[in-house]
Order: structure tokens, then sequence, then C-alpha cells
């Protein structure tokens, strides 16, 4: 079948959208292209992007420039299922329906509670939008042919909007940050006088910036730790607020970094970061950095909200601690690098837990069964049991 991918704002080689899912129905043998706010036609790891410009930066104009342009884009594509990952485009989705397309909404983020950790929406508005942002959402599922969550808990939400709902978890492609290179090096790599930590993904001050700054300090008074730092700075501006603290000449900053470099940095770190702070979002989310640390087989160093709990301490392959706590964050790093041999279990149990629980292949293969199914004519698609 011919299937059509559609973003606004996601960059062309987003983990989810490219990588695993488009890449997935490719290998099924479907016809996949990916509309993308993208300055050329281009095949990305073998999926064809259609590039209608990056459009305007201002968030207002872009909503309206640019999915327009993605709307035009996708009636030229004549796709039998069409595929969205943005709450901006629900209107697009709902437009396609009307013109009788198949459409699915894939939904990444409780966008409802992440309208809270926005820097950019006052704090008087963001309760009125949440609940604006849930209505609409509840409208626009309640007409889409499927529903794809990244998570259980915003499954859940779903399935009272539209039965046809189908958990396709953000889990890491197994092998994809673990080669035989990388293996052969491994002790090499970890074994050197400087110690290594790693945080790669979307940088801002609730995912933990200005905490880890103030670890940093505190650990090299005691041992050499240096940080690999991967990923964009969220607003841009915070970047030269973090560059003025005493923290950041322990950081080895790449910017935003592609697959090929996330593997060379899981290589050589010991530890991998995810102390966000306890915003609403964030609580019930399974980040995608966690499972493609554990995948790596790199201890992991977690916030401790009850369901990282259970992920990390449940498969004995982290710690967990109170997030905003700098001196626990520095104590839990400490003790782990100065045990280099329960750090290397923990990193082993991350691995066997990837191997066994936390993987794409049974998610990419869930995702084409619901593609099946909705192109069986005359046939019922039955919702997910869940």
């Amino acid at each position: 079948m011919k299937i059509v991918h559609f973003t606004s704002v996601h960059h062309v080689y987003d983990t989810r959208i490219t990588i695993k899912e488009c890449s997935s129905l490719q290998n099924y043998g479907h016809d996949v292209r990916l509309i993308a706010a993208h300055d050329k036609n281009e095949l990305v790891g073998g999926i064809q992007v259609i590039g209608i410009g990056k459009g305007p930066k201002h968030r207002l104009a872009r909503m309206l420039v640019t999915t327009a342009r993605v709307f035009r884009e996708c009636l030229k594509q004549k796709a039998d299922i069409y595929h969205y990952h943005d709450p901006e485009l629900m209107p697009i989705g709902l437009l396609l329906k009307w013109l009788g397309k198949r459409v699915i909404y894939d939904v990444h983020e409780d966008v409802p509670r992440d309208i809270y950790s926005k820097f950019w929406i006052p704090g008087w508005l963001k309760k009125p939008v949440s609940l604006c942002v849930e209505a609409t959402e509840r409208f626009v599922a309640k007409r889409m042919d499927a529903i794809v969550p990244a998570t259980p808990y915003i499954a859940n939400r779903f399935r009272t909007y539209n039965p046809h709902t189908y958990e396709i978890q953000n889990f890491p492609l197994l092998d994809e940050l673990v080669s035989l290179e990388v293996e052969v090096n491994d002790n090499e790599n970890k074994s050197g006088e400087m110690n290594y930590i790693a945080y790669i993904g979307s940088i801002s001050e609730v995912r933990g910036i200005k905490d880890t700054m103030e670890c940093l300090e505190q650990l090299n008074l005691v041992m050499p730790v240096r940080l690999l730092l991967g990923g964009d700075f969220s607003p841009p501006a915070l970047l030269d607020e973090v560059r003025q603290l005493r923290g950041w000449q322990y950081v080895d900053y790449r910017g935003r970094v592609d697959r090929e470099q996330f593997r060379e940095m899981m290589a050589q770190s010991k530890v991998g970061l995810v102390v966000l702070h306890p915003e609403p979002n964030f609580m019930m989310s399974q980040p995608n950095k966690l499972f493609e640390y554990m995948s790596a087989s790199v201890p992991v160093l977690a916030s401790d909200f009850p369901l990282w709990k259970l992920i990390v301490e449940g498969n004995q392959c982290g710690m967990c601690i109170p997030p905003m706590q700098p001196h626990l964050m520095t104590q839990a790093i400490q003790y782990m690098l100065e045990h280099p041999e329960e750090t290397r279990r923990m990193g082993e149990n991350g691995r066997t837990a990837a191997a066994t629980q936390y993987n794409w292949q049974p998610e990419g293969r869930k995702l084409n069964e619901l593609y099946e199914r909705l192109m069986r004519p005359h046939t019922r698609l039955e919702p997910d049991p869940g």
C-alpha cells in the first residue's frame, strides 16, 4: 500500500517517525513517503522525504503556513493511509477524513499535560490552553480511523475517545547503538582515567541541565568526570546561560547528534542521565533515551518517578534519585563510578531487559498489523485489547 507520514514540527531524522515507523513499514514492502518541513526532496535512511520548505519560525505562522503546505502535498500523494504526528495537524487530519481518506493520529506526548512545561506560554494561560487542547483531541480522536499513542498511559486516555487505539511504544532498535566494533572497544573506552557520563536529548531546565552542571562541579572536586552532551537547547538562549555556569568546563557539547555519533557516545559512557523534573508530562512518560541507554548496556541514573523506578530498579539496571537535588546526583554517580563491577552488571541487566521486553521489533510488527487491518475491505477494525 502507499503510506504517507506527515509532520510540521519533527526533524526528518526523527527516531520514532523515520528510523522506526517509516523504515519498518517500508521493510514490510509498503511504499512509504514522509512529508516534512525540510528544504528539499531526498532519501533519508532509505525513506523518500518530500520537503515543503522550512517555513516561518514564528509558531503561529508555522501553524498556518506550514500546515497549509502539508495539506496541499498530502492531497497530491493520493495515499492509501495518512499518518500524522503533531497536535497542530489535527485540523488536517479532520479534513483528510472528511475527504474519505484513512487517517491515523500518532500521539507522542501527553499534550494537555505537556502544556504546563512550555516556557513560552504564560502561567495564567496554561490551564485553559491545556483544557482546550484536551477537548480538541477528544473531538478529533473520535473521528480518526486509529490512534497510535507512544505509551500505555496515553493509550488509556485515548481509548475512552476511540476504541481503535493501538499503543506502539517508542522502544529502541535493539542493535542500533551496539555493534561488534563497539563491544570490542568497550573495555578500552570505559577503562581510561577520565569518567564519561552522558545525556542525549532535548536540553532544558526542566530536563535537569542546571542540576547537572552543579553536579559536575561537585563531582570534579573528587574525581575527573566529563559530560558528553548531545541535543538542542530549549529555548536556544539557554545555551548561553548554561555556558556561564562553572560546571560547563566539564562538558563536551556535541550539538544535535546523528545515530552514529549517539552510538559512539554510548561506547564511551559509564552512566546515562535521565534526571528530569517532576513535570506533569514527565511523570508517566517513557523517555526514549532511557531505553536507548539500556539497549547500549549503559547504566541509568533516573528521577525516582514511580514508573521509572519500576523499570530501572525493577530490572536492576541503574539507580533512581529524587530530582532537582544535585548533591544526590553527585553521590549516586560517584557510587556508580567507584563500583565498576556492580555498574557493569547494571549495564548488562539493562541490555537483557531491552532484548527481552523493551525493543522495537514487536512494536513495528504491531504497527504493520494495524495497517493491514485498515486496508482489509469490508472488515471491521477490532479494538486493541491494550
